[in-house]
């Protein structure tokens, strides 16, 4: 079952560092500080570069209402200083994690239940942080909490859908062979999602890869169509051994759309899965790391 928690954190010391607001910290802080601490074996097979990875990790810094993005019908979205380049920053931050594997989350509810007599403290990279409160429903008032089953986000998705408005609130990207493609191109948006999903659903929407394939091509490819977007590129800071290699993504709001006459139920069906889906998966790359966090905002007809 995916659920997207998110720890709300303040400083210690009253301040964080701007390398320590820098993706890959958000990584070594649930790695690190919270698996492995319970189950060190487990750790270290969730961070071998060729083993799956069945999680994302995110720091979300809301800014103010001008560094927000307007998409149709849902007044302003979100888009997180995690996306930009923050300074020391002081205020609360959030801490979001999602977990794809039924498997992750006994242990990091053991992880709590081990420090109920007192909010534990986490480091974030050298800054200490105080978890002040743990959500993990959208009843909390926290818009990037939550938890679904997979077969509930399957029975849960219409067929009658054909129009999908999304949110990315910190840069997305794709890899392109050798090279990077930051743009909402529904092919690499859906397709990003259904390895996702194949990978750790066990419900596989086909039986063969020739039936995905066509799927990706007959139906993503030559069907959805990108109609609205307002996105812009934004850079993305990592800090690796006094190294700041930059990412660059896009953020902001774009709507696809099909033509239900030209898409069979059971596609559509399939596609709106996947569209709820990508809230949990997260887009593209380097989401355990902070990027692509993803939020679809509207979902409808035409």
């Amino acid at each position: 079952m995916p659920y997207a928690l998110v720890l709300h954190c303040f400083p210690q010391n009253g301040t964080i560092t701007s390398q320590d607001l820098q993706g890959q910290k958000g990584l070594a802080l649930f790695l690190q500080e919270m698996i492995q601490q319970q189950d060190a074996a487990l750790s270290a097979q969730l961070h071998a570069p060729q083993n799956p990875k069945p999680f994302t990790t995110a720091i979300l810094l809301p800014t103010g209402e001008k560094n927000r993005s307007r998409g149709p019908g849902k007044g302003k979205q979100p888009i997180l200083r995690s996306a930009l380049s923050p300074n020391a920053y002081t205020e609360e931050i959030k801490i979001r994690i999602t977990l794809l594997w039924d498997m992750l989350y006994p242990v990091i509810a053991q992880f709590f239940l081990c420090h109920i007599d007192g909010p534990p403290v986490l480091r974030l990279g050298q800054s200490p942080l105080l978890i002040s409160r743990l959500t993990v429903t959208p009843e909390s008032g926290e818009i990037w909490s939550g938890y679904a089953g997979f077969p509930e986000l399957w029975k849960g998705a219409p067929e009658t859908e054909t129009t999908w408005t999304i949110h990315f609130a910190t840069p997305t990207t794709f890899k392109a062979g050798e090279a990077n493609l930051p743009l909402p191109l529904p092919r690499l948006c859906f397709q990003s999602w259904l390895q996702s999903w194949d990978t750790y659903s066990g419900l596989p929407f086909f039986s063969s890869k020739a039936e995905r394939q066509t799927f990706l091509t007959e139906v993503v490819e030559r069907q959805v169509s990108l109609e609205y977007t307002q996105i812009r590129m934004h850079p993305y800071l990592l800090y690796f051994e006094g190294r700041q290699p930059r990412e660059y993504g896009f953020v902001g709001t774009c709507r696809f759309s099909i033509r239900p006459t030209k898409v069979a139920p059971q596609d559509r069906k399939r596609l709106a899965t996947l569209v709820r889906y990508s809230f949990y998966s997260g887009t593209g790359k380097k989401t355990t790391m902070g990027m692509g966090v993803t939020r679809p905002v509207s979902l409808g007809k035409e």
